[in-house]
């Protein structure tokens, strides 16, 4: 039997010095070469992979706990809120000062016993002003005649909700005001609004209402 090699030919069947040779003269690609990996680079090579992966892990915790930070993982849509400023002259002509009807959440409800303006959430569909209409008469059964925009706010509470709110003047509406759910309703003098336990998000409108700011 015989092994060709580029062009060289090779017997098999010579003795074991010739065979030795043999092996000793065939060109380089012929060879069998055994290799035996450097323990010591590996378990370089293997650190070095475990912290890259530890880095990229930890890489994505950070970048999740800011997105968490920022809102993004579990931001809340706004809630678009529609209030009136119902008011009249006082019934005292002495003072010919202007009021506006104020109303106080129920024991039961959140943000209890805290004193707000009648309106609600606007509903899909509807402009500002007429779910403003609708609220008014569910709360407090009159049609109103929804005046100009008084004033526009976005509050965002502790708990993360957020609402964009807006107020319209109210002057004429018809019917009795029939307290529907609220613990109590009242007219207040326009000076007289800070000395009320307000929602937070009706601060500034309160303070720049008691200034004349508005009206």
């Amino acid at each position: 039997m015989s092994v060709f090699s580029q062009g060289k030919r090779y017997s098999t069947e010579s003795s074991a010095p010739r065979q030795q040779e043999i092996c000793s003269s065939l060109p380089a690609p012929a060879r069998k070469v055994q290799f035996t990996p450097d323990s010591s680079k590996l378990d370089g090579v293997v650190v070095a992979l475990n912290s890259q992966t530890q880095s990229l892990r930890t890489d994505g915790r950070v970048k999740e706990r800011i997105r968490k930070l920022d809102g993004h993982s579990s931001a809340r849509p706004v809630r678009l809120v529609v209030a009136a400023l119902i008011l009249r002259k006082s019934a005292d002509d002495a003072t010919d000062s202007t009021e506006v009807l104020v109303c106080q959440r129920r024991a039961d409800q959140p943000m209890s016993l805290k004193w707000e303006f009648p309106g609600g959430k606007i509903e899909a569909g509807e402009t500002a002003e007429q779910a403003l209409t609708r609220e008014l008469d569910e709360e407090l059964g009159i049609a109103a005649v929804i005046g100009p925009r008084v004033a526009q706010v976005r509050h965002r509470y502790r708990n993360g909700g957020c609402i964009d709110l807006q107020f319209f003047a109210v002057r004429d509406f018809t019917g009795e005001l029939d307290n529907r759910i609220f613990n109590e309703i009242r007219w207040s003098p326009l000076h007289e609004l800070p000395a009320l336990d307000f929602l937070a998000a009706d601060f500034g409108l309160i303070r720049d209402l008691s200034e004349g700011k508005l009206l």
